[in-house]
C-alpha cells in the first residue's frame, strides 16, 4: 500500500519532522542544553574571580586607619548608601558588592524542575542541582565608613539557594556587647583567642569568623586564602571547610589549645581575664567573698551531675553592676555541659571555704572560668585592662 498516497497529511507531518531542518533543530536544542551547565559554571567561574579581585583590595585595607578615599581605591565594583548620622552623630556609610546568579535564568528553570520531580525533597536536589550547574551560588562583601574612615569590613560565600546559612561568614569586630538584657554565650574555644575566633557548625561544616583589628597577622592573613575552585567542578561547594582550609585548621588548632588549656595546670590565666575586659565592653566582674557553701545533686540527668550553691559576700564591682548590695547567692557546676562537645571540666573547683575571695565573671556567659581565685594579679588584670568602645556595627546579632 501506498502510504504517502492514502495519507499525505501524515506523511508530509512526519517527514517534516524528520528532515534535515529538523534534525539540526534538534541537535542546536541538545547542544544548547548540554552547554547551559557549562555556560553556567563558566559564569560562576567568572563570579568567583570578581570575588577574589574584591577580596585582593580588602586584605589591603586597614580597620580605623583606611579612609574612604583610600577604599574606593583599593576595592573594585563597591555601591554605596546614603550615608546616615548615628546616635553619636558620627556620619556613617556602606559600601557593599554582590555577585550571585539569584537570577539567572538557567539556574531558576533548572532549580524548579528539579524541586518539582523530586516533590520538594531538599537532599536530592541538593545532589542534583550542581551537577546541572543550577545550584546557587552567591559571593558578598560589605564595608562599613564612620567619618571618613573603615571601622568594620566583612564577606560570606553562599550556595545552595538564598537565605539559608552561608559557608563562610567573616567579619571584623572591636569587641561584642548587645542591648539585650539576656547574655549570649561565650564558648570556651572562643575564650582562647578573643581576637580571632572561628566557629564551625556542622553537618554542612559551616565557617564563621569575628576578627578584632590587633589580632595576629598571620591569621588575618588567612582571611583571604579560599579555594574557589569548587565553584565550577562538578559537585559544587559542599562545605565551609572545602572553601577556607586554613581557616579550618585553625578552628581545629584553638579548639586545641583550648582543651590544652583548661586541662592544664593554669586553666583561668590572666591574659583570658583581661581580654574579656578588653573585647566584652559589658562585662560584668565581682569580687567576691565566700560566706558558705553546700552541695546538692544537680537538676540534669546524666549531664550535671552535681551543683554547688554558695554565699558571697560582695567587696566590691570592678567592672559593670550588680544587683545586690549585700550577699549573692550563685549556683555553678563541678562540671558544666558545653554545646558544642559534650562535657567539659570545670577547671575550677566550685567548692569555696568560708572567707575564700574569687571573681565572678558574667553578662556574657561565660562556660568556663566563671568564678576564679581573686589573686592579686588576676585583680590587676581585670582592673587594668583597657575595653573598646562601642560601636553599633559591633552588637551582637547584628550583621553586614
Amino acid at each position: 500500500m501506498d502510504f504517502a498516497k492514502h495519507f499525505p497529511a501524515s506523511t508530509w507531518v512526519f517527514r517534516t519532522l524528520t528532515g534535515r531542518w529538523a534534525r539540526r533543530v534538534y541537535l542546536a536544542a541538545l547542544i544548547l542544553l548540554l552547554s547551559m551547565p557549562v555556560i553556567s559554571r563558566a559564569r560562576n567561574a567568572y563570579r568567583a574571580r570578581e570575588f577574589k579581585a574584591v577580596l585582593s583590595g580588602l586584605e589591603k585595607v586597614k580597620i580605623d586607619q583606611t579612609t574612604e578615599a583610600e577604599l574606593l581605591g583599593l576595592v573594585p565594583r563597591l555601591t554605596r548608601s546614603q550615608p546616615y548620622k548615628d546616635s553619636n552623630q558620627a556620619v556613617e556609610a556602606f559600601y557593599w558588592v554582590e555577585f550571585s546568579n539569584s537570577h539567572d535564568l538557567w539556574r531558576a528553570w533548572a532549580w524548579s524542575r528539579l524541586y518539582d520531580y523530586y516533590h520538594r525533597d531538599l537532599e536530592r536536589v541538593e545532589k542534583a542541582a550542581p551537577l546541572l550547574g543550577a545550584g546557587f551560588l552567591g559571593f558578598g562583601a560589605g564595608v562599613s565608613v564612620r567619618n571618613g574612615k573603615v571601622s568594620n569590613i566583612g564577606y560570606r560565600v553562599g550556595t545552595l539557594w538564598p537565605g539559608m546559612s552561608d559557608l563562610l561568614f567573616v567579619r571584623s569586630v572591636h569587641g561584642r556587647w548587645q542591648k539585650s538584657p539576656s547574655p549570649f554565650w561565650v564558648r570556651s574555644v572562643d575564650d582562647q583567642n578573643l581576637r580571632f575566633r572561628v566557629s564551625v557548625f556542622p553537618p554542612k561544616e559551616n565557617v564563621t569568623v569575628e576578627w578584632s583589628p590587633d589580632a595576629p597577622a598571620e591569621l588575618l592573613s588567612h582571611l583571604y586564602q579560599l579555594d574557589l575552585s569548587c565553584v565550577w567542578s562538578l559537585h559544587g561547594c559542599i562545605d565551609g571547610r572545602e572553601i577556607a582550609p586554613q581557616l579550618w585548621r585553625d578552628a581545629e588548632r584553638i579548639k586545641a589549645a583550648a582543651r590544652e588549656r583548661l586541662t592544664g595546670s593554669d586553666p583561668c590565666p590572666d591574659r583570658i581575664l583581661a581580654d574579656r575586659i578588653r573585647y566584652f565592653p559589658d562585662a560584668d566582674v565581682l569580687w567576691l567573698e565566700a560566706v558558705k557553701s553546700q552541695e546538692k545533686e544537680g537538676t540534669s540527668e546524666g549531664e550535671v551531675p552535681h551543683e554547688v550553691d554558695t554565699d558571697y559576700k560582695l567587696l566590691e564591682v570592678i567592672r559593670g553592676i550588680s544587683h545586690s548590695s549585700g550577699n549573692i547567692h550563685i549556683e555553678d557546676f563541678t562540671t558544666i555541659p558545653s554545646p558544642y562537645g559534650g562535657i567539659l571540666k570545670n577547671p575550677i573547683s566550685p567548692h569555696r571555704m568560708p572567707g575564700e575571695r574569687v571573681l565572678f565573671f558574667s553578662n556574657p556567659y561565660f562556660e568556663s572560668c566563671r568564678i576564679v581565685p581573686a589573686t592579686r594579679s588576676a585583680l590587676a588584670a581585670v582592673r587594668t585592662a583597657p575595653a573598646v568602645r562601642k560601636f553599633p556595627e559591633d552588637e551582637y546579632f547584628r550583621g553586614l
